[in-house]
Order: structure tokens, then C-alpha cells, then sequence
């Protein structure tokens, strides 16, 4: 199972025992939409705000969105991730799928949670040293792509000073 799977996806969503209630979801970091329209599946009763800041991409997502009949549900909207156009407490779910490392993970749990409902959850996904020991190479390769990189149990101790309670994580 690798991040961004539909096997991941679906079980991440699974994490978040209101998969029928009607949730107002942002997905940050969207992408074409494969994914949200997942979402969409996973939650039959959701209206998802889908956000990219590349345009084709949003426009394909609104294609698809249209040709599956979920234009009611689904909207995709061009939007900055370092900056969204959208009130506090919005959002009873938001959903980032391989992007909360774009703006960095402590940053978006901190600048995000304020969009979230009372009770609202995040899900998304980090990444971090599946091993403690990574050889030198690998090591000096991710703290050059990602210097947050770091260990499951750093991360989880993050989500926690951010607020947050976790539900799990895999």
C-alpha cells in the first residue's frame, strides 16, 4: 500500500468513523481530482471543496465531476494553499493526500485547523523515516527535499502540540 493509493485512501477514510454523515470536506492539494472523486464514493453524503493551484487541474476535476453527475457535490476551485479564500470553521473534514508538505506539516496543522469545525478532523498524509537508522545517502537526500522528514513518533508529538487528537495513522 503506498501513499495515494486508492487502497491508502480508502483507508484513511476509514479512520473517520461519519463516513455517511453530510460533511463539508476540503481537499487541499487536489490535484487532476482521482482522489476526490474517490472521496466523493467514500462519502456518499459529503459536498467537497477541492482545492489546486493549477488550473488544468482543477478544470479536469470539474470535467469529471460534471460527467459523473456530482457537479451538486463536487466543485474544484483554483486556490492557493498559503492562502484560501475561505471562512474559519467551514469544514467538518479536510483531506490532504501527498500536499501538507508543500506548505510543511507543522504549518498546515496549525494554519488549517482554524477552518475546522467543532469535532472536525484532518487526514492526510507525511512523510516520515520508516527506518531509525536510514543509510547516510538516503538521510542527506530527504533532509535537502523535506528537512521536516522525521520519525513517526516526532510527527504524531506535532499533531498533538497542534491541537489535535489522532485518530491513527499507518
Amino acid at each position: 500500500m503506498a501513499p495515494g493509493s486508492e487502497t491508502s485512501t480508502q483507508k484513511a477514510a476509514d479512520l473517520l468513523n461519519r463516513r455517511r454523515e453530510p460533511l463539508e470536506i476540503l481537499d487541499i492539494g487536489c490535484g487532476n481530482g482521482v482522489h476526490t472523486m474517490l472521496l466523493a464514493r467514500l462519502f456518499p453524503n459529503a459536498v467537497i471543496t477541492a482545492i489546486d493551484n493549477h488550473k488544468p487541474f482543477i478544470d479536469s476535476l470539474n470535467q469529471s465531476a460534471a460527467e459523473q453527475g456530482l457537479t451538486q457535490r463536487v466543485k474544484g476551485q483554483v486556490a492557493d494553499m498559503y492562502n484560501m479564500p475561505f471562512d474559519p470553521e467551514s469544514f467538518d473534514l479536510i483531506w490532504s493526500e501527498g500536499a501538507i508538505y508543500i506548505i510543511g506539516f507543522q504549518r498546515g496543522l496549525q494554519e488549517w485547523k482554524q477552518l475546522l469545525k467543532t469535532g472536525g478532523a484532518l487526514i492526510c498524509s507525511e512523510a516520515v523515516w520508516l527506518s531509525e537508522t536510514p543509510s547516510r545517502k538516503i538521510f542527506d537526500f530527504w533532509k535537502a527535499e523535506y528537512p521536516e522528514i522525521d520519525t513517526v513518533a516526532v510527527k504524531l508529538q506535532q499533531v498533538a502540540d497542534a491541537g489535535y487528537t489522532s485518530l491513527g495513522y499507518f
